[in-house]
Protein backbone atom coordinates (compact mmCIF):
# COMPACT_ATOMS: atom_id res chain seq x y z
CA UNK A 1 0.00 0.00 0.00
CA UNK A 2 2.88 2.39 0.68
CA UNK A 3 4.10 2.49 -2.95
CA UNK A 4 0.60 3.55 -4.04
CA UNK A 5 0.54 6.40 -1.50
CA UNK A 6 4.03 7.49 -2.55
CA UNK A 7 3.05 7.43 -6.21
CA UNK A 8 -0.11 9.44 -5.52
CA UNK A 9 1.87 12.01 -3.54
CA UNK A 10 4.50 12.28 -6.28
CA UNK A 11 1.81 12.77 -8.94
CA UNK A 12 0.06 15.45 -6.88
CA UNK A 13 3.36 17.25 -6.33
CA UNK A 14 4.20 17.15 -10.05
CA UNK A 15 0.81 18.50 -11.08
CA UNK A 16 0.86 21.28 -8.47
CA UNK A 17 3.35 23.26 -10.57
CA UNK A 18 1.38 22.92 -13.80
CA UNK A 19 -0.51 25.97 -14.91
CA UNK A 20 -2.40 26.56 -18.09
CA UNK A 21 -1.45 29.54 -20.17
CA UNK A 22 -2.93 31.62 -22.95
CA UNK A 23 -0.94 33.31 -25.69
CA UNK A 24 -1.76 36.67 -27.22
CA UNK A 25 -0.02 38.42 -30.10
CA UNK A 26 0.51 42.18 -30.04
CA UNK A 27 1.90 44.54 -32.67
CA UNK A 28 3.29 48.07 -32.68
CA UNK A 29 4.68 49.99 -35.69
CA UNK A 30 7.71 52.27 -35.80
CA UNK A 31 9.55 51.07 -32.70
CA UNK A 32 13.22 51.80 -32.06
CA UNK A 33 15.28 48.86 -30.80
CA UNK A 34 16.11 50.40 -27.39
CA UNK A 35 12.47 51.21 -26.69
CA UNK A 36 11.44 47.74 -27.85
CA UNK A 37 13.91 46.11 -25.46
CA UNK A 38 12.52 48.19 -22.58
CA UNK A 39 8.97 47.21 -23.55
CA UNK A 40 9.88 43.52 -23.60
CA UNK A 41 11.55 43.77 -20.18
CA UNK A 42 8.54 45.60 -18.71
CA UNK A 43 6.10 43.00 -20.00
CA UNK A 44 8.29 40.12 -18.79
CA UNK A 45 8.27 41.65 -15.30
CA UNK A 46 4.47 41.86 -15.23
CA UNK A 47 2.43 39.61 -12.95
CA UNK A 48 0.97 36.61 -14.76
CA UNK A 49 3.33 36.78 -17.74
CA UNK A 50 5.18 33.49 -18.14
CA UNK A 51 6.96 34.04 -21.46
CA UNK A 52 7.47 36.70 -24.12
CA UNK A 53 8.66 36.05 -27.67
CA UNK A 54 9.72 39.37 -29.24
CA UNK A 55 10.18 40.08 -32.95
CA UNK A 56 11.40 43.31 -34.52
CA UNK A 57 11.75 43.59 -38.30
CA UNK A 58 14.05 45.86 -40.27
CA UNK A 59 11.38 48.56 -40.63
CA UNK A 60 10.81 48.83 -36.89
CA UNK A 61 7.57 46.87 -36.80
CA UNK A 62 7.38 45.04 -33.49
CA UNK A 63 5.39 42.01 -32.53
CA UNK A 64 5.17 40.17 -29.24
CA UNK A 65 3.78 36.78 -28.37
CA UNK A 66 2.84 37.13 -24.72
CA UNK A 67 2.11 33.99 -22.71
CA UNK A 68 0.04 34.61 -19.61
CA UNK A 69 -1.15 32.40 -16.79
CA UNK A 70 -4.77 31.47 -17.47
CA UNK A 71 -5.78 32.60 -13.97
CA UNK A 72 -3.89 35.91 -14.16
CA UNK A 73 -4.23 37.25 -17.71
CA UNK A 74 -5.29 40.83 -17.17
CA UNK A 75 -2.02 42.44 -15.94
CA UNK A 76 -0.07 41.31 -19.02
CA UNK A 77 -2.82 42.43 -21.37
CA UNK A 78 -3.04 45.81 -19.67
CA UNK A 79 0.73 46.33 -19.73
CA UNK A 80 0.90 45.65 -23.48
CA UNK A 81 -1.88 48.18 -24.04
CA UNK A 82 -0.22 50.79 -21.80
CA UNK A 83 2.95 50.44 -23.89
CA UNK A 84 1.02 51.12 -27.11
CA UNK A 85 0.69 47.57 -28.46
CA UNK A 86 -2.47 46.49 -30.24
CA UNK A 87 -3.72 42.95 -29.91
CA UNK A 88 -3.70 41.02 -33.19
CA UNK A 89 -6.84 38.96 -33.70
CA UNK A 90 -6.32 35.49 -35.16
Amino acid sequence: MRPTIALAALTAFALAGCTRSQVYTYAKPAVKEDAFNRDVAAIKDTSGVTRVIPRLDGQGNASLEVYVDEDNQLPGQQKAGELGYQRVRH
